[in-house]
């Protein structure tokens, strides 16, 4: 089974730390975009907000119209870094003003830093 099978596994069944660890070696053995992808939310999910942030950089480096990564940034980004995170969600608003949940975190990162 490969690295990124068995860390799907880990995540399916609730335990992220072995997911990430599985993904981190997945994305080591073959850096694809899909790899890195499930790293970085894996680490999103488990809270490592710092690791998982360097990940979405690199995807939004590759795919500068990744809206997915946009959001996630900002999402890692929330609490550190308004000015970067409002930055990362109005992008990935422009990209996919259709989507519903990018609207509804760029008016709560707005309302945090007060510009709104």
């Amino acid at each position: 089974m490969s690295w990124y099978l068995a860390g799907i596994q880990r995540q399916d069944a609730g335990d992220l730390p072995a997911a990430v660890e599985f993904f981190d070696a997945a994305v080591s053995a073959s850096n694809s975009v899909t790899y890195r992808t499930a790293l970085a939310m894996a680490l999103l999910d488990h809270g490592e907000t710092s690791r998982a942030r360097v990940h979405f950089e690199y995807l939004i480096s590759l795919d500068p119209a990744d809206h997915a990564a946009y959001a996630n940034l900002a999402r890692c980004l929330q609490d550190v870094d308004d000015a970067r995170a409002l930055e990362a969600i109005e992008r990935a608003v422009a990209l996919r003003p259709d989507l519903r949940f990018y609207r509804d975190l760029a008016r709560n990162i707005k309302q945090s830093v007060g510009r709104e």
